[in-house]
């Protein structure tokens, strides 16, 4: 039987930093496949778009690995452009997509990561035969269920980084976005769901409200559009955010709000 196709992100870099042979040949030992590539770390030019849009692909892989020293996980740049990436991916492939954190000196923790990897299967890739373990691990991903949000991420150049969100199956009488940290909100638009609108009509919209939640304080940006499972809200984002939150109108009853960790 086919193994699964795995694409490796690098993370070491700079002098002195490990080279990814000794992981390839771990996997290939076990019948996987492997291609991928050495991490970008330039978040202002969403170097890390890179990735998402070839893990979009179907064809590409089967899984995700990301293999790194403890420095690497830790540092904030990466982790936000990993983030991103995940959310980007999970946003065409779903939930279900499999994503493997690895550590080379270390057991990185999911509790500990940002939320779109915080389902990932974590691994030591000190520890002898850690290879072996990613088949069974790989098992309980087909069980992950969906959140109860849409969250899609469109990511170039050329047009910059926009945010998509809106409900699974409920209806949303408005809808609010804000950020945490280095972060503007520059544009809103409201239009069907995997498609930036190049038209917009926004109902009493809003911006630059200052929110807390928890210990964060977040800007944000609101409309009284409907949105539905077959609509979204898009909000275009200059700066790198540590923190996005979104959901329901403030202004309606028992609105759903939902924080997701970028860092």
């Amino acid at each position: 039987m086919a193994k699964e196709k795995i694409w490796i992100t690098w993370l070491p870099s700079g002098d002195g930093a490990p080279s990814p042979a000794e992981v390839v040949t771990a996997l290939q030992k076990y019948g996987y496949s492997t291609g991928g590539a050495e991490w970008i770390d330039n978040v202002a030019q969403l170097a890390w778009s890179s990735a998402g849009l070839t893990l979009v692909d179907p064809e590409a892989a089967d899984l995700w690995l990301i293999v790194g020293r403890q420095a690497d996980w830790q540092q904030a740049s990466i982790r936000h452009g990993l983030a991103m990436t995940a959310a980007m991916i999970a946003g065409q492939r779903g939930a279900t997509f499999p994503m493997v954190a690895v550590g080379l000196d270390f057991l990185p923790d999911a509790e500990t990561l940002p939320t779109p990897l915080g389902s990932a299967l974590c691994l030591n890739a000190s520890q002898a035969a850690w290879g072996i373990k990613i088949g069974p691990g790989l098992k309980r991903f087909a069980t992950l269920p969906q959140p109860e949000y849409r969250l899609a991420i469109t990511a170039e150049q050329h047009i910059g980084l926009w945010i998509e969100v809106g409900p699974r199956a409920e209806t949303w009488q408005g809808v609010m976005f804000g950020v945490s940290g280095n972060a503007t909100i520059t544009h809103q638009a409201v239009g069907p769901k995997e498609e930036l609108p190049s038209r917009t009509v926004l109902e009493y919209p809003m911006k630059d409200m200052k929110l807390t939640a928890g210990d964060h304080e977040y800007t944000a940006c609101a409309v009284s559009n409907q949105i539905d499972r077959s609509t979204s809200y898009y909000v275009k984002i200059d700066g790198q955010p540590d923190r996005i939150l979104f959901g329901g109108h403030p202004g309606t009853d028992d609105a759903e709000v939902y924080v997701v960790t970028l860092v």
